[in-house]
Formats: C-alpha cells, structure tokens, sequence
C-alpha cells in the first residue's frame, strides 16, 4: 500500500479526473490525498482533500484568474512565484506528517508542476506529470521559456527550500517518469513538435456521478418539437459576456428550444420564454442523450461527456485549451468551433444547421461507441504507475 498525493487546480474539467483516479487507487488499497482549489472535492471514497490555499479558500471556477489576464503574465508575478513556494513548504509538512516516506507518489495536473515537481524533488520521492488536454502538453515550451526568463528568483526560492540551482528548465521538465495524457490516442495522438511523448489512456470520467432525475419541465420540454439545444460553459463562468446572449438568439434563429445550465447568475441572460429552461446543474449524463446539439465553451470535460452522449458539438471557444478542443472536434466531423469575434446568431445559427444533418449525426453516434468501448481510464493510469507504488 503507498500513499498517493493528487494536485490539480482550475475547474470542474482539472478536477473530475483527479477523483476518478484517486477512487481507483482507493479501491486498489492506496491513501490517497486530493489537493485541489475546488469545493466538491470531499466525499469520494474516503479519499482526503486538502485545499491548496494557505487560506483554505477553494471555488467551483477559474474565478480567481482575473479577466483578460494572460497567464504568463501571473506566472512571470514574483508576488505569484512566492504563494507556490509558500504553498510547497505546507505540502511537504503534509506528508512529511501523513505519508510513508519510502513509499509515496505525487502526481499532478500540468497547471501545478511548479508545486507538485517541486515538493516531490523536496522529498525524493517520484513524481507523475498528467495532462487534461493535449493543448498542456504542446504549452509546455512556453512554461520552460517563462520558468528561464524568472530563473533567478525561482532559484532564488528554491535554496531557500534547501534544492540546487536549474540551470535549464526545459530539461526540469522533462524529468517526470510518467507523463500521462487524460486522452485517448485517436482524439490526439503524440506529435513530433511536443516537448516530449506522453501516454495516452483515454478519456478519464465517471459516468455516475452525472446520473440523476430530470425535472418534468424538462421533460415536457423534451417533448415538445425538435429535441432541445443545451447551452452551458461547464463549470466555469464565461470571460466573455456574448457566450450565453449569442447561443440563446441562434437558438431563437433555429426555433429550438434551450436549456440553459450555469451557476452564476450574473452571466445568465433573463430571458422569460416558454421555449427557454435555465438550472444551475442538471446530471449531464441522464440529459445529454435527449439534446439535438449542445453549444459549449470547448471545455474538456464537457467535450468528452458530450462525445460519450453522441451529440454534435458547437464550441464557442475563448482562452486555455478551449481553441485546441474546438479545433480537434471538428477535424473529427462532430462540431464546429467558433473564435469570439464570429459569435454572432447568424453565423452561430448557420454552424449549427451544419450540423443538422444525418452525416453528423452519424459520425457523432459511432465515435460514441468508440469513446465508450474503451477500457476503464483510471485503471490504465493505476497500471502505469503501478511500479512506483512499492
């Protein structure tokens, strides 16, 4: 039995993963910690969640990005630099107190590899790189580059934290054993251009947590015409205030129906329609497979539910690994992707009617099967890593 320290932050999309594999490694006799940003995170098999905040403060999104803030700019912050080794110092008091010292694994999502490769090199122990989407791994050039560019005051933090000089952080980077892709290959399979390989092992999701009752509104609106649009931006609120206003008027454009799901009512248009429904959470699972098309922020989580459900995808994609996901969602035939500045109804509602079609439709219905099909993920990542757990 080894002890497993999972560390992942960001939405519901970098945490959900992180739960399927810690219940997995649970259910194989492992401890395992979860220590994340998000609140859902407790609750799930007896796994212990630790927040990653010195304040204890956790969210249900990316609200703690600033708007239009680009991410280099916070990484490259020195003010940012000394929260993560601040944050190090109480990750390694965690398990110095709560784990075997001969026999734990770290194992983090690439959005905290400044935390997590640290603290494992602070402890001698291994550490596994996991990447959400394949866009973590074709921006890891950037991390080095940023990471060289403020290489004196990371320095500067790590003898504070008794660890030697990186001269270069690319290859610092490239150090992980495991580097695991949460995709299967098919989806996106290596390329020659990334930093270095990784192994793909499927979408990693638990299809029952997202299964429950349907309210009967719902219901009656299912049977009412054409099945319904869902809109929704996952987890996360929208940076950009078109997203919900423009999906609802192509919607009206089609003379579809829409269920709209967010849980931030300050972004959520206050539309009163008989043809417009809006909740804060409906279990995507039970409703996904009565939708005629979702409209969605190209959020991995919710492409892979949504690819699971056969459903044609219409992503109107802003910031993150959102433009990549789009984009490879489309070369597959099930979706169009849509940057902001084409998110007006007409062309929304002209993508859309592309989609309409028994083609995609068709398209969409086999990858479900192959997407499916596949052998249990977090099983594959077990496996993998099964020869650093002792």
């Amino acid at each position: 039995m080894a002890d497993v320290i999972l560390l992942t932050q960001g939405t519901g999309g970098d945490l959900y993963p992180f739960v399927q594999i810690g219940n997995t490694l649970k259910g194989r006799g492992h401890n395992v910690t979860l220590i994340a940003n998000l609140e859902g995170a407790t609750g799930y098999n007896g796994i212990d969640f630790v927040p990653i905040y010195p304040d204890g403060r956790v969210a249900g999104s990316d609200r703690f990005t600033p708007r239009n803030e680009r991410i280099t700019d916070r990484m490259l912050d020195p003010s940012l630099i000394l929260e993560n080794f601040q944050i190090c110092k109480r990750i390694h008091a965690y398990i110095s107190e709560r784990c075997d010292r001969d026999n734990t694994v770290v194992i983090s999502h690439e959005n905290s590899v400044a935390v997590g490769q640290t603290v494992a090199e602070m402890l001698g122990h291994p550490y596994v790189m996991a990447f959400t989407a394949p866009y973590f791994v074709m921006k890891m050039p950037i991390n080095a580059e940023t990471f060289n560019a403020e290489s004196n005051i990371l320095n500067r933090f790590r003898a504070e934290l008794n660890l030697p000089p990186v001269l270069d952080w690319g290859s610092w980077l490239r150090r992980p054993i495991c580097k695991i892709g949460l995709w299967p290959e098919w989806f996106a399979p290596n390329d020659p251009d990334w930093m270095f390989e990784v192994s793909p092992v499927g979408f990693v999701w638990n299809r029952e947590i997202e299964i429950g009752e349907i309210p009967e509104e719902v219901k009656g609106l299912l049977a009412d015409g054409d099945p319904p649009v869902l809109i929704t931006h996952g987890t996360s609120e929208p940076e950009n205030s078109k997203f919900f206003s423009t999906g609802v008027e192509a919607c009206a454009i089609l003379g579809r129906n829409v269920i709209l799901i967010t849980p931030y009512d300050d972004v959520a248009p206050n539309y009163t329609s008989a043809r417009i429904l809006r909740y804060k959470y409906l279990p995507f699972a039970s409703l996904l497979p009565y939708m005629g098309t979702i409209i969605h922020h190209g959020g991995i989580g919710t492409l892979y539910q949504s690819m699971a459900a056969g459903i044609p995808q219409m992503a109107l994609t802003y910031g993150y690994d959102r433009p990549d996901n789009g984009a490879r969602i489309q070369r597959l035939g099930i979706g169009k992707s849509l940057p902001p500045f084409r998110w007006k109804p007409e062309i929304v509602a002209e993508a859309m009617r592309s989609l309409m079609t028994p083609d995609v439709q068709t398209r969409c219905r086999d990858l479900s099967l192959r997407a499916t099909s596949m052998t249990e993920a977090s099983s594959t990542v077990c496996d993998i890593i099964a020869p650093l757990l002792g």
